[in-house]
């Protein structure tokens, strides 16, 4: 597991390219997907991006994906992502 930190959140691939840890503003998620095989690559599921308690309550919404995904791909580059 690695973190990788050059903005204001912070991004871990855990799990064997199975699980993203994305962390901002004190506020942590974690997003499933899975490895592609044979490839430097993941599938994310969106639909699990979700805060952890206590934040649970906090509606992740499209726009927040949105910026959300483009800091994991940016965080780490060497990944080939596929969002679904």
């Amino acid at each position: 597991m690695f973190w990788k930190s050059r903005k204001p959140y912070k991004v871990r691939m855990a799990d064997l390219m199975s699980t993203i840890i994305y962390e901002e503003e004190g506020r942590r998620m974690q997003v499933a997907g899975e490895k592609i095989g044979g490839e430097v690559g993941m599938t994310v599921y969106t639909r699990t991006m979700r805060w952890q308690p206590p934040h649970e309550s906090t509606i992740v919404t499209d726009a927040e994906k949105e910026r959300i995904k483009m800091n994991i791909s940016e965080a780490l580059s060497d990944v080939r992502f596929v969002w679904e």
